[in-house]
């Protein structure tokens, strides 16, 4: 998690919705704060930051699959 320390803030956008992604330290989690939900994911130490966000975008996209119509 060392990449998201480095670089502040991460978002994902789709068209004019941006949606930020917060790394709760505590419970070691990548999360997804929508209106009235939120989608999170453990971060994976075997896998890099990037796979990571990655898990988070591809449990987005199955929960709410109209984000990318």
């Amino acid at each position: 998690m060392q990449e998201y320390l480095q670089h502040g803030t991460m978002a994902f956008s789709f068209g004019e919705l941006v949606f930020p992604v917060v790394y709760c330290e505590g419970l070691n989690v990548l999360t997804v704060q929508m209106d009235s939900t939120q989608v999170m994911v453990p971060v994976n130490s075997s896998l890099d930051f990037y796979e990571n966000l990655d898990a988070l975008m591809s449990k987005l996209l199955d929960q709410f699959p109209k984000l990318t119509e």
